[in-house]
């Protein structure tokens, strides 16, 4: 796999929410999975840091622990999904990267992949954006965050052609979405559509923001409302930052009982578990999926 390039934690839902997010199959292994190691994690936690725990000399045996392998987990998943001849394209490409193999072809496959959602269309418009990728957003924003040459988890292996294609969709896809009207506190219980609507369009704006926000030539870029992209990060990480404690506070999420929205939730404060630049932000997301699961 080569060189694990971060000093952020490796989540343990890393690869895994998004090669199977349209396998219902892997989906639901991955689910049961994800409850118990949470569960336990959770457990051992709160037992951790309680005031009956504290200073117990039996703690390590009273708490075991689980030890979950997810590089390996995550190498047969990949695996599996190109010994299938998976159909779609990005998850290939994405399998190819994590493996740390035919690199060349997996870049081609992202921008073809790109190429092929224009439909024709020279020009990636804000509207082509909305349209086209909102659905994929989440997997596009976690390719750059695990690959992207900068603060990428395995650096070098998207080449700089691919990563302008990931800064021109991250724009036009932001400029479409954000605004820092909407990210104002008094919308932290505000849902747009529905919740996973909400998600899909706004914290993949704003880790897209966050990536551009790092790069001379689109950090001082202004959006419709008339503000920078280095402003819309700052307000969407204070929104991000209320969200996360309001939600365990009173209620965690608005769509419950569905057969299908939390697979298209849950890999969304995935991200911002994994790659937002707050460690804040990091960590409070990883508290709030812990409580989920």
């Amino acid at each position: 796999m080569g060189t694990f390039n971060n000093t952020k934690p490796f989540s343990l839902y890393d690869l895994t929410i998004n090669l199977s997010l349209m396998d219902s199959m892997y989906f639901l292994r991955l689910l049961r999975l994800g409850a118990l190691v949470s569960s336990i994690g959770t457990t051992v936690f709160f037992a951790e840091n309680s005031t009956s725990a504290a200073g117990s000399p039996a703690l390590a045996s009273d708490c075991p622990r689980l030890n979950f392998d997810s590089d390996n987990y995550a190498n047969a998943l990949a695996k599996n999904t190109l010994a299938q001849k998976n159909n779609v394209a990005l998850f290939r490409a994405m399998s190819q990267l994590w493996l740390n193999k035919d690199i060349t072809a997996a870049n081609a496959t992202i921008r073809d992949t790109y190429r092929d959602l224009l439909d024709g269309t020279e020009v990636l418009t804000p509207e082509i954006a909305d349209e086209k990728f909102k659905w994929q957003m989440r997997l596009w924003v976690r390719i750059y965050g695990m690959f992207n040459q900068r603060d990428g988890w395995f650096t070098g292996r998207l080449e700089p052609e691919t990563e302008a294609v990931f800064h021109e969709l991250f724009w036009k896809y932001a400029f479409a979405k954000s605004t820092i009207d909407r990210a104002d506190e008094q919308y932290t219980w505000f849902i747009q559509g529905s919740e996973n609507h909400d998600l899909m369009d706004l914290s993949n704006s704003f880790l897209a923001l966050e990536a551009l926000s790092k790069l001379p030539d689109y950090a001082e870029k202004k959006l419709r409302d008339d503000q920078t992209v280095v402003e819309h990060a700052k307000a969407w990480n204070a929104h991000y930052r209320r969200y996360a404690d309001s939600r365990v506070a009173n209620g965690l999420l608005i769509e419950c009982a569905s057969s299908i929205y939390g697979k298209y939730s849950i890999p969304e404060l995935v991200n911002m578990a994994d790659f937002a630049d707050d460690a804040v932000i990091r960590k409070k997301m990883t508290m709030l999926l812990d409580v989920l699961w």
